[in-house]
């Protein structure tokens, strides 16, 4: 049992120390941290440099209600002595975190009854409709946010109703729209959205000449914003590859 014990934090501590030199862009400091203290230092590398790091949406229902429990009932008693649109938003975020997607519009929808205009509870409402595939909503949503606050969540907004008039077959709103987002928010997922369907529609010096502005700005911007978007640059080297050879 020992040995198991000691196996499984010495591969915990070196995943700590692999994760910080590949990801941490303050590895130089926290790699001291790692090697001085050892399976301490794991444990704090954990705690305040990966868990923030980390996507939960994907991860299972129980680890949610661990990391999220106290966080729901905070919410939800601040509903219940405050209950304005505010702490309705609060406890629907929560919810939806913890994949209550149900219970999370109904908290949205309860926000939007006291704030009609409540930019975070449609976002919310937004959100929910689109990962429901229900694309008329969310347009609907995502296009009242745009009306009001055209620079909501510094272009997400903007973003994801390119992805949903694309999602919605709405091709000749959705490259207008796309070509706008580019230019006022530079999204690499844009560009790549927008250079399929250029590519689709045989205009491939256009998808071509996108990608290659994309990559250009992409490559230049700091090391954790490329890492973050890597994805999508290898998405769209391999394409670069492809439209090269029908030009």
């Amino acid at each position: 049992m020992f040995h198991i014990v000691v196996f499984a934090t010495t591969g915990f501590w070196m995943y700590a120390i692999f994760d910080c030199i590949r990801n941490d862009p303050d590895r130089n400091v926290w790699i001291w941290l790692l090697l001085f203290f050892n399976y301490l230092g794991a444990v704090i590398y954990f705690a305040t440099r990966m868990l923030p790091r980390m996507n939960t949406s994907s991860a299972p229902s129980y680890f949610k209600r661990w990391t999220k429990g106290r966080e729901l009932r905070a919410a939800e008693a601040a509903v219940v002595n405050i209950g304005k649109s505010h702490q309705y938003v609060q406890l629907g975020n929560v919810l939806l975190e913890m994949s209550k997607v149900t219970q999370a519009e109904e908290a949205f929808q309860e926000a939007i009854s006291k704030e009609p205009n409540h930019l975070d509870a449609l976002w919310g409402l937004a959100s929910v409709a689109t990962s429901a595939k229900r694309w008329e909503e969310a347009q609907a949503y995502l296009q009242q946010i745009l009306s009001l606050d055209s620079e909501y969540k510094r272009g997400d907004a903007s973003l994801l109703l390119g992805k949903v008039l694309v999602s919605s077959e709405q091709r000749e709103l959705a490259k207008p729209h796309l070509i706008q987002d580019i230019k006022a928010w530079s999204h690499p997922e844009a560009a790549l959205i927008l250079a399929t369907l250029q590519a689709e529609d045989g205009e491939k010096q256009d998808a071509y000449d996108i990608l290659k502005a994309m990559l250009s700005k992409l490559k230049a911007c700091p090391e954790f914003y490329y890492r973050q978007h890597r994805h999508i640059a290898n998405k769209a080297d391999r394409m670069l590859q492809s439209l090269e050879k029908e030009l």
